[in-house]
């Protein structure tokens, strides 16, 4: 397996990137899901195929009355799936959390570069959490590469 020629740090990188990128590739999925079905709906509302239409609404009701709607953190889909990685993962240790995330769709930052930073932040996050009480165990993400001359903080404080 390529996993075992890889450094240790390498194949975690690796093999984290590759879980983040089943997250983006679920959410373009269901987005274009969501085109296709809307397509389907509008054609039947057009063609005045009301039967099909409720058929097709009740069908589709039932098929996703079980599935949570997976949380938008910002309109950036590399950082959004990144950051789903990392807190299914602080979930599972029982670290709350609270995001606040303002990254746009397009930035002139590469999607390799926005995966690395906020995968190494949010996965130190969970480290260092693991190693204090339960009940302590919080991670507090605030970033916005959308405004410009947007305040810095470290350790709480404003810099």
């Amino acid at each position: 397996s390529i996993w075992r020629t890889l450094p240790a740090p390498c194949a975690t990188a690796a093999l984290s990137f590759g879980c983040i990128m089943n997250y983006y590739i679920i959410a373009v999925t269901t987005s274009r899901k969501i085109e296709a079905d809307s397509t389907a709906l509008m054609y039947q509302l057009q063609a005045d195929q009301y039967e099909k239409l409720q058929e097709y609404i009740s069908n589709y009701s039932s098929e996703i009355s079980n599935v949570q709607a997976p949380a938008t953190y910002c309109d950036n889909p590399v950082v959004n799936a990144t950051i789903h990685y990392y807190i299914d993962i602080a979930q599972s240790y029982g670290i709350r959390t609270k995001l606040q995330v303002v990254i746009p769709k397009e930035i002139a930052i590469s999607d390799i570069d926005l995966c690395l930073i906020f995968g190494n932040l949010l996965d130190n996050a969970v480290t260092a959490c693991r190693h204090v009480r339960t009940d302590a165990r919080f991670i507090r993400l605030s970033a916005d590469l959308d405004t410009p001359g947007a305040p810095v903080y470290h350790n709480g404080k404003q810099l």
